[in-house]
């Protein structure tokens, strides 16, 4: 990474890119969200961008070096940022999101088209989750490219949640593993029908001998990515209904419950200290982020996958 810092009396106004170094549409976030914080708050000290934290970490690394490189003493940019102590209630959703990746924004899609009330959030910057950074969602035998195959199945269904059940040595749930190859290619079909979704030509699943044909690479109907495909979508869900809603860099933390012990909504923080207490008929949970939970990953794999960070200072 490598950066551009410009002062004026002694305060940052301007931060530029030379190089990122980082994917795009992670990156994208420092620049709309990291950059004109520390330039508003003129402070080194604020929180990193959840979804782009080794990125924030970089670009505060490379803006503390330039000013102690140009005369400054970065200590002196460090001051805390306050926090708002506001509570802001919403009431009367049908269905509440926790967490919008691929899981989590289909179950808004779904809420919405049925003419649910949805309030979505995601503790991220960004909308997709692991689904707009990896290949996904698997599709088995959508029903468009099996008509036009003649009414012939790709994949033998039985065939692979047999080798499912068989890899995770009888670990997963049977009813769950058989739905998601069931109902997988309608929801592709779905996904195009409805929303700004383009699947592309189908894969082979390279990392099985039986090299099984599914779909797994998508983006808008446009071509441009897969971010843009989920915002549109979402977009589109939020406007069928004047009361649905979602918000990003908003972490649930609590489930909010009746003098019965029954879930009616979920208290959540945003990034600047506000509380939200959000009231709803149903919560769907899809948080995933399950390699970034370190007593998860060695719980039940025994180890936990790190990643390793490089950046230089200009």
């Amino acid at each position: 990474m490598n950066l551009s810092v410009t002062f004026q009396d002694n305060k940052i106004v301007s931060i530029q890119t030379i190089n990122s170094g980082s994917t795009p549409s992670i990156y994208r976030g420092i620049e709309e969200r990291l950059f004109p914080r520390i330039i508003s708050s003129q402070s080194i000290h604020v929180d990193d961008i959840t979804g782009a934290t080794i990125s924030s970490i970089a670009a505060k690394y490379i803006i503390q070096n330039i000013i102690n490189e140009n005369g400054g003493n970065a200590d002196e940019w460090k001051m805390e940022i306050p926090k708002s102590t506001d509570v802001v209630k919403k009431y009367g959703y049908d269905v509440i999101v926790v967490g919008l990746g691929a899981s989590g924004i289909s179950s808004y899609l779904s809420a919405a088209s049925n003419g649910a009330t949805v309030f979505g959030m995601d503790s991220a910057a960004k909308i997709g989750g692991n689904g707009a950074m990896s290949a996904g969602a698997m599709a088995v035998n959508p029903r468009t490219q099996v008509a036009l195959n003649d009414g012939n199945p790709f994949v033998n269904e039985e065939d692979i949640i047999e080798d499912w059940l068989s890899y995770t040595d009888g670990d997963a749930k049977e009813e769950i593993i058989r739905k998601i190859v069931q109902e997988s290619g309608k929801t592709l079909d779905w996904l195009e029908k409805n929303y700004d979704f383009h699947f592309g030509e189908k894969m082979f699943a390279f990392y099985h001998p039986k090299l099984w044909p599914l779909w797994t690479t998508y983006t808008d109907k446009s071509g441009t990515d897969k971010d843009t495909a989920f915002i549109n979508s979402m977009n589109q869900a939020a406007a069928l209904n004047g009361k649905n809603e979602y918000m990003i860099e908003l972490t649930a933390k609590e489930f909010l419950k009746d003098t019965d012990g029954k879930v009616v909504g979920v208290k959540a923080v945003s990034y600047d200290g506000t509380t939200y207490e959000i009231y709803g008929k149903s919560v769907i949970l899809a948080t995933g982020g399950f390699l970034g939970n370190e007593e998860m990953c060695q719980k039940y794999t025994g180890s936990v996958w790190q990643a390793h960070l490089w950046y230089d200072t200009v």
